[in-house]
C-alpha cells in the first residue's frame, strides 16, 4: 500500500468495529515505517484525541486510536531507521507522560507494552523526563519499568542510567517509607545485576523494611526468583495478544461507565473497598462498650494492635476476614507481629487479650460466623508470640535497627538522637568497607556514586506510625484516615 497519508484507511483506527482491523493496522505499519509524514499524523491524530478527551468531549472516548497508534508503532519496530525510532521512543514517552496525568490506566499499559519493543532508544527521552519532572510523575513506575531495557547495552549508557537511579535512591524523600518511589529505580539496578547498589539498597530497607527492596536484596544476592529475573518478556509478547485484551477492557469499561450513568448510582449505594470496611469497624470497635471495658493501659495499645492485625491479614496474606482461618491468625502473631512491630514488650503482652476481644466482638455483631476457634488461636501463640518478640533472631531488619539504637541508650523517639545515631551506624559502614580488600577502580570509595552508606540521616520519630504519616497499607490517605481510624 502507498505510503502517502491519504491513501490509508484512516477511519479503521478508531477501531470501531467489534473485529480489530489487522489487515490496516499492518499497513499503517509498513507506512510509518519508511514514512515521517505518516509517522507524524499518527502523533496528531491521537493527541487531538486526547485533548478532546481533557476538555470533556464525551464523543471522542469510544475512539479508541490511543490504542490503535501505539500498537501501530509496535508492530513497526524492527523496521524503524534510527531516526523513526528516535521519533518514536519520544512521542511515545510523552504520551506516557499525558496518559499518566489523566490517570489513564488502560492507555498507560498499551503505551509500556508498545514502547517495550523499541529498545534503548527509549533511554534518553524516559531520563530526561524523570530528570525534568521528578518525583511527582503519574508514570514514574511504568518509567523506569522501560528503563530496565538497559540491560541491553553496555557503556556510558548503562552507566548513566544506574547513576540516575542510585540519585533517586538517595534523594526520594519518601525512600524510608515502605511503599516508596524508589522501588522501581531499585528494581532497574537488580535487573543490571548492579551489586554497588547493595549497600545503598540495605541501607535503607534497614529502616523501612519494604517487601520490594527485600525482593531486590535477594535478587542482587543472587536468591531471586525466575518471575523476578524476567520482569521484561511481558514487553516482548506479540501486539495480536495484548492489544485485543486491553481494547476488551476498554470496551467492557465503556459499557458500564454508560450503565452507571443509566443508573444514576449513588455514592452511598456503591460497595465500599476493604480499607473502608475494615476502617469502620475499627472504628465501630474503638468506641464500643466492649473495648471500653479493657483496663486503659491494654486499651491504649488496642487501634494499633487490631489495625496492625487487620493490616496483616488483607495486605500480607491477602484474605478477606470472613475466611479468616486459625492458620492465618498463627501466621500473623508468630511471623508478622514478633519480625515486624517495633513496640514495648507491653504491647506483646496486651496483644492477645486486644485480639480475643475484638474477634469476639466480631462474631457478637455478626461479622465472624465462629470466632472460636480463632481466639483459642490467639491464646495458644501468645507466650510464644512473646518470646520471639523479644528474641533478636526474630526481628526483620528494621526492628533490628531500631532495638539496637535503644540497646545502645539512644532515645528512638528523639529525632535528633536518631539521626546522631545514624550517622555513626554510616560511619561505621564506611569504615569497614574501606577494610575490605580491593574493589573494582569503579566503585572506589571516592566515587559519589559508590553508596556504602546513607548520605542523609534516618529519622525515625517513632516505634510506631503516626496518625499524620502515610498509611503503610498503600492506599496514599494519612494513617489516621485510613487503618489508623
Amino acid at each position: 500500500m502507498s505510503t502517502l497519508p491519504d491513501a490509508l484507511p484512516w477511519s479503521s483506527i478508531q477501531l470501531s468495529e467489534p473485529e480489530i482491523p489487522w489487515a490496516d493496522l499492518h499497513a499503517f505499519a509498513a507506512a510509518a515505517a519508511g514514512s515521517s509524514e505518516v509517522r507524524s499524523r499518527l502523533m496528531t491524530e491521537v493527541n487531538q484525541l486526547l485533548d478532546r478527551r481533557h476538555a470533556g468531549d464525551e464523543a471522542s472516548f469510544p475512539n479508541l486510536a490511543d490504542l490503535a497508534v501505539p500498537a501501530i508503532f509496535a508492530l513497526a519496530a524492527e523496521r524503524f531507521n534510527d531516526e523513526g525510532r528516535r521519533e518514536v521512543a519520544e512521542f511515545l514517552i510523552h504520551l506516557l507522560y499525558r496518559a499518566g496525568e489523566a490517570d489513564d490506566d488502560f492507555l498507560l499499559e498499551v503505551i509500556e507494552q508498545a514502547a517495550g519493543r523499541l529498545g534503548p532508544a527509549l533511554i534518553e527521552p524516559a531520563k530526561k523526563l524523570i530528570e525534568t519532572k521528578g518525583y511527582d510523575l503519574e508514570c514514574w513506575f511504568h518509567l523506569f519499568s522501560l528503563l530496565e531495557v538497559v540491560r541491553d547495552v553496555d557503556g556510558p549508557t548503562k552507566e548513566g542510567v544506574v547513576r540516575l537511579c542510585r540519585r533517586v535512591i538517595r534523594e526520594a524523600p519518601d525512600r524510608f517509607e515502605p511503599f516508596s518511589s524508589i522501588e522501581p529505580a531499585a528494581w532497574v539496578l537488580a535487573s543490571l545485576g548492579d551489586a554497588g547498589s547493595l549497600p545503598l539498597i540495605r541501607s535503607i530497607y534497614e529502616v523501612s523494611q519494604s517487601g520490594d527492596l527485600e525482593e531486590v536484596i535477594k535478587e542482587l544476592e543472587g536468591k531471586g526468583s525466575p518471575f523476578e529475573r524476567d520482569r521484561l518478556r511481558s514487553r516482548t509478547k506479540p501486539v495480536e495478544i495484548w492489544l485485543p485484551e486491553r481494547v476488551e477492557q476498554v470496551r467492557s469499561w465503556l459499557e458500564s461507565r454508560e450503565a452507571d450513568d443509566e443508573d444514576a448510582v449513588d455514592e452511598e449505594d456503591e460497595p465500599e473497598s476493604a480499607y473502608d470496611r475494615y476502617g469502620d469497624l475499627l472504628d465501630d470497635f474503638m468506641v464500643s462498650q466492649t473495648c471500653e471495658a479493657l483496663p486503659e493501659t491494654v486499651r491504649e495499645d488496642a487501634g494499633f494492635a487490631v489495625s496492625t492485625f487487620l493490616i496483616y491479614m488483607w495486605e500480607y496474606l491477602g484474605t478477606p476476614l470472613e475466611e479468616l482461618t486459625p492458620l492465618d491468625v498463627n501466621k500473623i502473631l508468630l511471623d508478622y507481629f514478633p519480625r515486624k512491630i517495633t513496640s514495648e514488650k507491653e504491647f506483646f503482652e496486651h496483644a492477645p487479650r486486644i485480639l480475643t476481644t475484638f474477634l469476639k466482638w466480631l462474631g457478637e455483631k455478626g461479622k465472624l460466623a465462629d470466632p472460636g476457634p480463632l481466639c483459642a488461636e490467639v491464646n495458644s501463640t501468645a507466650k510464644d508470640m512473646l518470646r520471639r518478640s523479644q528474641d533478636p533472631g526474630n526481628w526483620g531488619m528494621a526492628k533490628s535497627f531500631h532495638m539496637k539504637a535503644e540497646a545502645e541508650g539512644v532515645d528512638t523517639t528523639d529525632p535528633t538522637a536518631m539521626g546522631r545515631y545514624t550517622l555513626l551506624y554510616n560511619l561505621r559502614n564506611l569504615f569497614t568497607a574501606a577494610r575490605r580488600p580491593q574493589r573494582d577502580p569503579q566503585y572506589a570509595p571516592d566515587d559519589p556514586d559508590n553508596d556504602e552508606y546513607i548520605t542523609q540521616p534516618v529519622v525515625r520519630e517513632s516505634a510506631r506510625v503516626g496518625r499524620n504519616d502515610p498509611c503503610p497499607c498503600g492506599s496514599g490517605k494519612k494513617y489516621k484516615k485510613c487503618c489508623g481510624r
